[in-house]
């Protein structure tokens, strides 16, 4: 399954979503990583971030409610601590940068575009979970950073696009100001409710959520957004075996990410490749390229 996009090798076109396996150490012996065409690590902050008071995550059969709120080490520790557990993996490694100032995305990637072993970059524009607006609406944002981020980095560059409304507009400015891939999609934005409380579940009382309900969704975002521009995309949301993955490929999806899932079973990664596979062989494929929105009318 392996393929060659913009001069970095991968494996297959599944990849480890940023968010739900945080930094890797309570999947090490679980997940296998080394199989995986990517692996894209938790959103980095300058600073450490607490994230969100608990409970900031409720798991249920269909929906993973998440109110995580970017918890994460910040930049400095993720490259003297966590960083050297990963760097001689066999497999691309995406370094997912958040900021809550526009300038903040360009200091943290300033520092990170010193690792080596890092292959992309993902701007995460829109993490649901945080003060202020999201970035990936607002033009001059996506503008300033875009420009910024081009002018530090040679490494391909993944815009990540909420879902909602009509993401067209912004996806082709970023497109315009040097986005290599489209990351469709963070989590929609919604609400739980504590019916024994007869309140919020969450303290921020929105949050994102995902998980299978989500697919239909995102799906109609990555639809949309090849049959618009053709570009790169990265289809998140909802995906749980190779049927779903499929899905997502026919649409327009170049790679598929896999995120909450693995709170049900943190094999379904390494299922997806094993099954994916087995489907390419008996289509007498090499590879998924040929089949890449093949379903976009």
């Amino acid at each position: 399954m392996k393929f060659k996009f913009l001069n970095i090798e991968f494996k297959n076109p599944v990849i480890l979503a940023s968010g739900p396996w945080w930094f890797g150490e309570e999947y090490f012996g679980k997940i296998n990583f080394q199989i995986l065409g990517a692996i894209t690590f938790k959103s980095l902050t300058k600073n450490e971030r607490i994230g969100n008071p608990p409970p900031n995550i409720l798991i249920e059969e269909y929906v993973v409610y998440n109110s995580v709120g970017l918890k994460n080490p910040g930049v400095d520790k993720f490259i003297s601590e966590i960083y050297p557990k990963f760097k001689n993996f066999e497999t691309a490694l995406i370094c997912s940068i958040a900021g809550h100032s526009e300038d903040e995305f360009l200091e943290n990637l300033e520092k990170l575009n010193k690792l080596e072993n890092i292959s992309l970059f993902e701007l995460n524009l829109s993490c649901p979970n945080v003060d202020g607006g999201l970035f990936c609406f607002n033009e001059n944002s996506i503008k300033y950073i875009l420009k910024g981020v081009k002018n530090i980095t040679k490494k391909p560059v993944i815009v990540k696009f909420s879902p909602e409304g009509n993401i067209l507009p912004y996806v082709e400015l970023a497109l315009s100001y040097g986005a290599d891939i489209i990351n469709l999609a963070n989590s929609p934005i919604g609400i739980k409710i504590d019916i024994e409380k007869k309140k919020p579940y969450f303290e921020k009382v929105f949050c994102g959520f995902s998980g299978r309900a989500v697919k239909p969704i995102i799906l109609k975002k990555v639809y949309e957004t090849y049959k618009a521009f053709k570009c790169p995309i990265i289809g998140l949301g909802g995906i749980f075996d190779y049927k779903d993955a499929l899905e997502y490929i026919f649409s327009g999806a170049l790679f598929i990410s896999i995120g909450s899932a693995i709170y049900y079973d943190y094999k379904i990664p390494e299922k997806i490749i094993f099954d994916l596979e087995k489907y390419l062989k008996n289509e007498k494929l090499d590879n998924h390229l040929p089949l890449v929105g093949i379903a976009v009318k």
